[in-house]
């Protein structure tokens, strides 16, 4: 910059990370809040053709800045300018140092505005101009921000991040230097520590979802959905409503679509209110994998094992994927699903001739009388045998013999 009566065109540098002189200064000028400083450096001070004003990287530094920049999403640009723009005339800004006000020397060392930062891990920065180190806020409950994120990341299916873990205090310089506890340095001075909430930061998030549920993306606790009825989750970090981890998904981008959540249709559909149709991207979970209840058991909401619980007693029978026991139909008997399994029954059959059933048992017809049809629920079955004849236990005919 060159005040009155210069006599080169660089009198003097601009002089810190905060201030930037335009071609042409006068004086330096103070950064605007959510700028930062760019440009700057010159091979030769008093050789007018040796500029190179768009080579930034190569001659950028903190005392010739030349213009400044709207701090970008992701990042902030804060900072406090060790002196206003009232004293940029100081041999400070000039970079001698003669006379320089310590104490605003200091503050530009530990906190120099001008400069643009990253937004910290487990924070989000979403618009441009951003100041603090808080940017725009805490990571959200259900996803998680590696540094200069600018949109959350969603958790991915099959993890969870709690509101707990989303909303943790940490310490650190106005910079984002984390504090060390040392209050000696200029950074970790009390003036120059701040504290504010940060959320998750990776997408671990705070864990894998809980046994018996599964956790679609953005998921904040790890129960987030229990298992389906007449399915169970027998490991965590489940992601689809089949509660199989051979049903992944394609990715961890999204909730993958199953084959339970598709009514058992499966495949494409028409239309977007088709039950059938799915996102681009979508799962659907190969036949056969699912966890499914084992039969003779049925698996209420929130399962964890595929004999979860016992059908329980020869009035009632769990098919395979049961979720609850399901009735007798009158004259029908159960069939359980091996020896000794008298609670464990997975169908019914109807009562065949001969016989009659009362509470999912066959028993045969007695003796003298007989069943001619299927389907009896009495122990007189169809009637007695004809005049004349007899019949044996189990007798469908009434002239058996």
């Amino acid at each position: 910059w060159c005040p009155e009566r210069s006599v080169v065109d660089a009198h003097a540098s601009c002089g810190a990370v905060y201030l930037f002189c335009p071609r042409g200064s006068g004086t330096p000028r103070q950064v605007s809040p959510g700028h930062y400083t760019t440009g700057g450096g010159r091979k030769n001070a008093g050789d007018p053709a040796e500029r190179h004003d768009d080579e930034r990287e190569q001659y950028d530094d903190e005392y010739t800045r030349t213009s400044q920049r709207l701090c970008e999403p992701g990042y902030f640009c804060g900072g406090v300018a060790s002196a206003s723009a009232a004293h940029a005339g100081s041999p400070e800004f000039r970079g001698h140092g003669n006379g320089a006000n310590s104490s605003a020397r200091e503050a530009q060392r530990s906190h120099p505005g001008g400069i643009r930062r990253a937004c910290p891990a487990g924070t989000f920065g979403s618009i441009a101009g951003l100041e603090t180190v808080a940017c725009s806020g805490p990571c959200p409950a259900g996803f998680y921000c590696p540094g200069r994120t600018v949109v959350p990341t969603r958790c991915p299916a099959g993890r969870y991040g709690s509101p707990a873990d989303a909303d943790r205090v940490q310490n650190t310089s106005k910079t984002g230097t984390p504090w060390t506890g040392d209050g000696v340095a200029p950074l970790n001075r009390p003036e120059n520590i701040v504290s504010f909430s940060v959320g998750l930061n990776d997408a671990r998030c705070s864990g894998a979802c809980a046994l018996g549920h599964y956790c679609p993306a953005a998921s904040t606790r790890s129960t987030q959905v229990p298992c389906p009825a007449g399915r169970y989750g027998n490991v965590t970090g489940l992601r689809t409503a089949d509660c199989s981890l051979s049903c992944p998904g394609m990715d961890d981008t999204g909730e993958a679509l199953s084959a339970a959540s598709l009514d058992g249709r499966g495949g494409r559909g028409g239309g977007a209110n088709d039950v059938g149709s799915f996102a681009t991207g979508s799962y659907i979970c190969p036949s056969g994998s699912e966890s499914i209840c084992e039969p003779g058991y049925f698996c209420p909401v929130g399962s964890t094992s595929s004999v979860m619980k016992p059908c329980g007693g020869s009035a009632r029978y769990c098919p395979k994927g049961s979720p609850r026991p399901i009735p007798v139909t009158l004259g029908f008997f159960t069939t359980p699903i091996g020896a000794g399994r008298a609670t464990n029954r997975s169908s019914q059959v109807e009562c065949p001739r001969g016989s009659y059933c009362i509470g999912g048992i066959r028993t045969l017809c007695p003796a003298g009388r007989y069943g001619s049809t299927t389907g009896l629920t009495s122990p007189g079955c169809t009637g007695p045998c004809t005049a004349g004849f007899y019949c044996k236990i189990g007798a469908w005919n009434c002239r058996e013999q």
